[in-house]
């Protein structure tokens, strides 16, 4: 009950790997850490206006600025107005990104926190998945045994709610089908009356039953019941 398996990835709950319980809690409060490094950032630089700190998977701890608000040449994507430690990374729409030390730092402590929780809980379903297969015979043995007794307990149900007697094996010359009151279990469940049980008598000295009757009547009812 540690999973939660949810299209075709698989997310561990906590409480069960510690390290990775510690990077959920920092990527999940990462909106606010974020927001202290840019206000920093922001403190450090009074010449800068705006900005915002972003954290991008695999590509780590940015700072992001609107281009349209400096100077800056489009062929080189050099921002001369910018502070010299600002290192260009890309520009996407309207927004250009950069690394600096403060970023570089929050790389170190954090690290690429999306990808270590993807690998952890990879490397966990893996390990469980060598577990599982340690184990297959065994758990073959208790699925089948499970089946069986989910059977049992399904005939024990219908005997109790319908009324349905074990039948007793003979063998030897008493062998035949003796039955009384039979009836078609499934039969008897959509009928809108009452439904009519009927007996069965076949042994070695008699071995055939010709049943007759007009069409409707039951004939094929009761030939089902009785096999």
């Amino acid at each position: 009950e540690g999973t939660l398996e949810s299209k075709e990835t698989v997310v561990i709950n906590y409480g069960f790997h510690e390290e990775l319980d510690n990077a959920k809690e920092l990527f999940d409060n990462l909106d606010e850490t974020l927001s202290i490094a840019g206000s920093g950032i922001l403190q450090k630089y009074p010449s800068i206006e705006s900005l915002k700190v972003v954290f991008l998977p695999q590509v780590g701890f940015l700072i992001a600025l609107d281009k349209r608000n400096h100077r800056h040449d489009i062929a080189t994507n050099e921002f001369p107005d910018l502070p010299q430690d600002f290192l260009y990374v890309f520009v996407q729409e309207n927004e250009a990104f950069f690394k600096n030390p403060d970023m570089r730092g929050l790389d170190e402590e954090f690290g690429d926190l999306d990808a270590f929780i993807k690998d952890t809980e990879k490397l966990i379903v893996g390990e469980l998945e060598e577990d599982i297969l340690d184990c297959e015979c065994e758990l073959r043995s208790t699925f089948g045994s499970l089946a069986v007794l989910d059977c049992l307990l399904a005939f024990a149900n219908c005997a109790s709610d319908l009324n349905f007697v074990r039948p007793e094996i003979v063998a030897g010359a008493d062998s035949g089908i003796f039955i009384e009151n039979g009836r078609h279990p499934l039969q008897e469940l959509i009928v809108e009356n009452h439904f009519i049980p009927n007996d069965t008598n076949i042994d070695q000295s008699r071995r055939i039953n010709i049943v007759t009757g007009p069409n409707f009547s039951g004939k094929s009812c009761y030939t089902r019941q009785v096999g």
